[in-house]
């Protein structure tokens, strides 16, 4: 991006101007490069139904969210685009549009899909999904689940639940080769996250809620 717009802006006293010097501007005005937060394509319409979901459950107390089972599915790969995208930011503006990179569920290397549950005090068995039909019952239970519209990660708990999982196969001693073995440690994995750390995630949402709705629907911290 710095290059780019080295070659495309004139100098007032060059023709050009290098880099280094759009750095030492950028630098100047509070800017720093960091990698972009990668997060769903959100259209107007799910941000309105995102806020709208918030404003209604903002109010919710941790007895409620207790009856809440949150479930999803989640695409893990075995390997993972590691682009050296960055932008120019604040120190504070990470989670605004321009900050953002929007990006599809999509990726290379083979991959393995799976279903599951978590609340408060307990979790489904981790579901290694292998059959299209498989996957389109799982869409199925997914459209129907608690109202809760589509793309919405940030006020979905188990969404943390997948990350959490994927930094615990990639820190595996011995990390897997081929997809079954990425499907065998994601069925390990998940029965070795405490529950403890499921029922810290559930307690947050109201916050999650507050936040959705002050951001309009668009992407938070979550």
């Amino acid at each position: 991006m710095v290059t780019t717009t080295a070659r495309v802006t004139p100098g007032m006293h060059n023709p050009s101007i290098s880099a280094q010097t759009v750095r030492n501007r950028l630098r100047e005005a509070g800017l720093s490069a960091c990698r972009p937060v990668v997060r769903q394509v959100l259209t107007r319409h799910h941000q309105q139904q995102h806020c709208l979901w918030a404003q209604t459950h903002h109010r919710w107390t941790r007895q409620d969210w207790q009856k809440v089972l949150f479930t999803d599915e989640s695409r893990f790969f075995l390997t993972r685009d590691d682009g050296r995208i960055c932008v120019y930011r604040q120190r504070n503006a990470c989670y605004t549009e321009a900050c953002t990179l929007e990006r599809g569920r999509f990726g290379g290397g083979g991959s393995i899909m799976v279903w599951g549950s978590v609340s408060q005090h307990r979790r489904t068995e981790l579901v290694v999904i292998t059959s299209p039909s498989l996957i389109l019952l799982v869409l199925c239970m997914i459209s129907c689940k608690t109202g809760m519209s589509v793309k919405s990660p940030d006020l979905n708990p188990i969404e943390h639940v997948w990350d959490l999982l994927d930094r615990r196969v990639r820190a595996r001693t011995f990390p897997p080769r081929n997809v079954w073995d990425l499907a065998g440690a994601l069925v390990d994995e998940w029965g070795k996250i405490s529950q403890q750390e499921l029922e810290n995630l559930a307690q947050f949402m109201r916050r999650r809620c507050t936040a959705v709705h002050n951001a309009a629907g668009g992407h938070t911290r979550y």
